[in-house]
């Protein structure tokens, strides 16, 4: 054999093992999958401060998405005296997403705008979102482009802001109920709206980051939306004891309350149970903590949406 092959081929049969080597590792995300909860797509990153920057610069490219509301958990943990890793969720909006897959079910209103977290899980750096298989389980929604549209936007995200090839699913199973609780309200729309959002401003435990209004939305890109206003507000000390638990908790957070009238006229306040938020991300809390949120959400949503005799 020349001296020459002699020489190459070694270097080559070296290359291949090297490349396979790297193929296998980038492959096996057992690990990785242990700590991300199911229904979440996700990429790693070495520097999460990074990432949020190259997300923020991505979305600045697009004339027709805009961040919404930027939440530093860390830094609301810190107001309060509380200790959270890196933490932060952007929610980003665009009637054109949102608007054909409310229209084909109005509570998926309650997954706009598009929230996008970057969070430190045990020392590893993640940036995620939910995940196209969720929405579809979750609300029973048929496959089409506008689901396709809305899974392949939140990849872009990702691989933009991780500047990564590629990015994985944390396979979530079918869900037996939708984790939704519904109250009907005794007051019209807009009195239900109004009466919600006065209860957030006079509590002082409360937060509110968005008021939406999803049929005024609708009128921006020439569709049409029954009523339907979303509230997103939280609790930080609440808040950060779920994500103190387990940093997945941020992608569900804050609470968010969406007002629907129906086709019958009627008037229904939705939320998701924070019990079936725990269950998601596989978490069992001391003293019932999602439970006694999930109440005194109900409770005070009561108070404000039943007309006073």
């Amino acid at each position: 054999m020349n001296n020459k092959f002699k020489i190459i081929l070694p270097i080559l049969l070296l290359g291949l093992i090297i490349s396979c080597k790297n193929n296998s590792e980038k492959k096996d995300i057992s690990k990785i999958d242990e700590q991300i909860s199911p229904g979440l797509i996700f990429t790693i990153t070495e520097d999460l401060q990074e990432a949020t920057e190259n997300f923020k610069s991505y979305v600045n490219t697009d004339r027709t998405l805009e961040i919404t509301t930027e939440i530093n958990h860390t830094q609301n943990a810190k107001n309060i005296d509380l200790k959270l890793n890196f933490n932060q969720v952007f929610f980003v909006d665009s009637p054109r997403y949102s608007v054909p897959l409310i229209n084909e079910n109005p509570l998926m209103a309650l997954e706009f705008p598009i929230r996008i977290g970057f969070y430190d899980v045990d020392g590893k750096k993640f940036v995620v979102a939910r995940s196209e298989d969720y929405f579809l389980k979750r609300y029973n929604l048929p496959k089409s482009a506008a689901l396709r549209s809305i899974g392949a936007l939140s990849e872009t995200f990702l691989k933009q802001s991780s500047k990564a090839a590629y990015t994985q699913t944390s396979a979530i199973d079918s869900l037996d109920n939708t984790g939704i609780v519904t109250l009907k309200s005794s007051k019209n729309f807009k009195e239900t709206v109004d009466s919600i959002d006065e209860m957030i401003e006079n509590n002082g435990d409360l937060s509110l980051f968005e008021s939406k209004n999803f049929s005024k939305d609708a009128e921006e890109i020439g569709s049409e939306l029954k009523p339907l206003h979303l509230f997103i507000f939280g609790n930080p000390k609440a808040g950060t004891q779920l994500m103190q638990q387990n940093p997945n908790f941020s992608i569900d957070l804050p609470l968010k309350v969406l007002v629907e009238e129906n086709n019958d006229e009627e008037i229904l306040v939705h939320f998701q149970d924070v019990s079936f938020t725990a269950e998601l991300h596989g978490e069992n809390f001391e003293e019932d903590l999602p439970v006694k949120i999930t109440e005194n959400l109900k409770e005070i949503l009561s108070k404000a949406i039943l007309s006073q005799k």
